[in-house]
């Protein structure tokens, strides 16, 4: 996505009459200095909050680019996170706490001029992540906006998303997408139900080398900083949004409980994500 500091649509309009080339491109967005763009994948989703800020805020002559946005890693759905240990040497937190800083993705998003990305020609998605695990990469002066800006939500336990990652991308193996004998006849008996999709396909995050760790367990303040970073549709639409944002009482409420981890012990579970 990107944006200027007024309505899009000429900058569009500009583009649309000077795109017949790359050089023509780059021509075109002379002089729009302040436009800037993110770069995210799908499933890193920085909130309205702080998109309200860059998109109105005057940003300083001497602001260095790129801005990291701190976003916190989530598994599975909002009730887990992921230990990256990736910033954990870092407080971010203004109260000086380090507990949100083992729970923050170093690859970003990242805000970039869009000027720096047509002459990279490229969306600069590895531009910060080479070092990442190395201890002081990160420069505590790199602008970011602070905690609370977003979250990435890998792994989503939904039966559709589950099955097009297991099954559609390269890091995944074959043996992971194998459906086990009882969905299977489930499908060939007619009596496939919802409770055997999710049985099936809702798993939890068992991978002991990039744990995950029960929100409810962590402090308040960071429970909150985490609340913050939600998209508000999620936080006011958990009914809507059931598999990101399950509830103890709605049909997927054994996800919400520290218990849902306990299935990793068994060895269908064990090791897997």
């Amino acid at each position: 996505a990107f944006f200027r500091k007024y309505p899009v649509h000429r900058l569009a309009a500009s583009l649309a009459r000077h795109a017949d080339s790359h050089g023509e491109l780059l021509r075109a967005i002379a002089g729009f200095d302040d436009v800037i763009a993110t770069q995210s994948d799908s499933d890193e989703l920085i909130n309205s909050e702080t998109t309200h800020h860059l998109r109105w805020c005057e940003f300083h002559d001497s602001l260095r680019w790129p801005v990291y946005v701190p976003t916190f890693a989530m598994k599975k759905n909002l009730n887990w996170m992921q230990k990256t240990e990736d910033l954990a040497h870092i407080a971010f937190d203004p109260l000086g706490s380090r507990e949100a800083s083992g729970f923050l993705m170093r690859p970003g998003p990242y805000i970039w001029t869009l000027r720096d990305m047509l002459e990279a020609r490229d969306t600069r998605r590895g531009e910060r992540m080479h070092g990442v695990r190395k201890r002081g990469f990160f420069d505590p002066a790199e602008p970011h906006v602070g905690l609370g800006g977003s979250i990435h939500i890998s792994s989503l336990a939904e039966p559709a998303a589950h099955w097009c990652k297991k099954g559609g991308i390269i890091e995944a193996s074959f043996q992971e997408t194998t459906f086990d004998s009882r969905f299977l006849d489930s499908v060939e008996n007619g009596t496939l139900s919802a409770g055997e999709v999710v049985r099936a396909s809702i798993r939890p995050w068992c991978n002991t080398h990039t744990p995950t760790v029960f929100l409810g367990s962590l402090s308040s303040h960071m429970r909150e900083l985490v609340l913050q970073a939600t998209p508000s549709v999620l936080r006011s639409n958990p009914s809507r949004y059931c598999f990101f944002n399950p509830t103890l009482d709605g049909p997927l409420g054994a996800t919400a409980t520290q218990e849902w981890s306990q299935l990793c012990k068994l060895p269908e579970f064990a090791g897997t994500g």
